[in-house]
């Protein structure tokens, strides 16, 4: 990592000032991960038969009617397309799932896998949802056990699964990803979850499928037990923050001149311009129907293409309380 951020010209420490950043942006275009285009569900139910065992069941059908087996051909015909129809809707159930990763890597949120399976199990779901690349490593409970709390913050950030590990070690996972200033969402549905639940920042339990106990460890409930509904949220909280800051914006800039007249009129001898009538009459009409029409916005397209802000970030940060200083005075 070292190596890399020398060659980069970056100090992990600092990291890139805000002219630095913008400098880069503006030269390379901002960091975006190519999104790949979704097979239609033509495409989707043909390649259920392009696999190779696929293709020899359906030369064995192929001999079998030519021989003289007509059985034999149609059953293995029907066990090819029961297997097809089942991997289609495998797939196709996968297809928002896949969707869901892509947006929350698009959006800085990295999504980790940790689970009870055997890796092999743990590689062949992960790889296909683009939470682990080809290459990289499946972290297992031997492997964990290994490791002391300091190892184990050292490379966790740069493990995307960890397979076959028992509900102690999802909570040293957990307080890993904590140390290391990460704020961790955990989704669960079981008994053994309800730990590692309680002690994320967020911990997410199934409403479906889920157990009393995982809900009741949990802060949030998903009620169609769907990925997907986290992003949905992630997209529907950030608008709501940002359309308060807009209205924090217009409500303070625009009554700061009337704060500024009713403050400093007594003050030069004059008396204070606006009675209480009227301070209540342009509150309603500038404040209320502008912040009804604030609060409705929708989301700007760039919303989810932004990393998370950090949990301790002021309302006024990002320049919000320059902007008012500015208008005031």
């Amino acid at each position: 990592m070292a190596q890399t951020a020398q060659e980069l010209g970056v100090d992990i420490a600092l990291g890139l000032r805000d002219d630095e950043a913008a400098r880069r942006r503006q030269l390379h275009g901002p960091n975006r991960l190519a999104d790949q285009a979704g097979r239609s569900l033509l495409r989707l139910f043909v390649d259920q038969f392009r696999d190779f065992m696929i293709l020899v069941l359906i030369a064995a059908g192929v001999v079998a009617g030519i021989v003289g087996e007509p059985q034999d051909s149609i059953a293995i015909a029907l066990i090819v397309v029961f297997n097809g129809v089942i991997g289609f809707i495998q797939e196709w159930r996968a297809e928002p799932a896949l969707a869901a990763v892509q947006a929350c890597r698009r959006a800085g949120i990295v999504p980790v896998m940790i689970t009870g399976d055997h890796p092999t199990t743990a590689r062949a779901i992960a790889e296909p949802l683009q939470i682990l690349q080809a290459g990289e490593r499946v972290l297992t409970r031997a492997e964990l056990a290994l490791l002391d709390d300091a190892s184990l913050q050292d490379i966790v950030h740069h493990v995307r699964v960890f397979a076959r590990v028992v509900p102690e070690q999802k909570i040293r996972i957990v307080q890993a990803l904590q140390a290391r200033g990460e704020f961790v969402a955990m989704t669960g549905d079981g008994v053994n979850d309800a730990p590692a639940l309680q002690r994320a920042d967020i911990g997410v339990a199934m409403g479906k499928g889920g157990t009393d106990v995982a809900r009741e460890a949990a802060g949030v409930v998903l009620l169609d037990d769907n990925f997907a509904t986290i992003v949905s949220a992630v997209r529907e909280g950030r608008r709501i923050y940002d359309n308060i800051r807009k209205f924090v914006r217009y409500a303070m800039t625009g009554n700061a001149a009337e704060i500024l007249t009713i403050a400093l009129a007594p003050l030069a001898g004059m008396p204070i311009p606006p009675l209480p009538i009227h301070i209540l009459w342009v509150n309603l009409v500038t404040d209320g129907l502008p912040g009804i029409a604030l609060a409705a916005e929708p989301a700007e397209s760039s919303i989810m293409q932004r990393p998370p802000r950090r949990p301790a970030e002021i309302l006024f940060a990002h320049g919000l309380w320059q902007h008012l200083l500015g208008v005031a005075g």
